[in-house]
């Protein structure tokens, strides 16, 4: 049986039928997706974490990011960009939302800081809308083939014009993977 979430194609097979029963006969098969904890330098980032907005904010509790958890499986299930690796982009470029640029402008990634202008940041109305925007233009800009700076699908792929900071992916990678061994 295959079924569409998202714009992906999804395939279960079903155990058991009783013998009576027909598949339009079933009127509700509940699915339960594996969640993934999963992130390296090496992870195709348009593959989906599955985690819940709980289970964020549970990663982010006690910080000033606490909160932002229902945005990124938004913005994951929306843009199709790994909701960990998001996750990660906001507690680098944030300080764990203590930034200046977080704390005023709602910009918890940075976007539009250059090195030669950082002062050009972009103020969001809410870190909400700016983990949406962010997805977005990775989703388009980064990670789809032709986007302006596609480069490949991983967080060392989207350095390459994200950000000058050559270590900036393992810092990503690295505090999501501790916060992950701590749940």
């Amino acid at each position: 049986l295959s079924f569409t979430v998202n714009n992906e194609v999804k395939t279960i097979t079903l155990v058991s039928l009783t013998k009576s029963e027909t598949i339009e006969e079933v009127e509700e098969v509940i699915v339960e997706i594996e969640k993934n904890y999963n992130l390296t330098l090496t992870t195709d980032l348009r593959t989906k974490s599955n985690l819940h907005a709980i289970d964020y904010d549970t990663m982010l509790k006690g910080t000033e990011l606490e909160g932002i958890g229902q945005a990124i499986e938004q913005a994951e299930q929306k843009y199709s960009v790994n909701g960990l690796y998001l996750m990660g982009l906001c507690i680098v470029e944030s300080a764990w939302g203590t930034s200046p640029f977080a704390v005023n402008r709602n910009n918890l990634v940075g976007w539009n800081a250059i090195d030669s202008n950082p002062n050009q940041a972009t103020t969001f109305a809410s870190k909400e809308e700016c983990i949406l925007k962010v997805a977005e233009k990775l989703q388009q800009n980064y990670l789809t083939e032709g986007g302006a700076y596609f480069e490949g699908y991983t967080a060392p792929d989207i350095d390459k014009h994200y950000c000058t900071d050559k270590l900036h992916a393992n810092k990503i990678v690295n505090v999501v993977n501790e916060l992950i061994e701590k749940i």
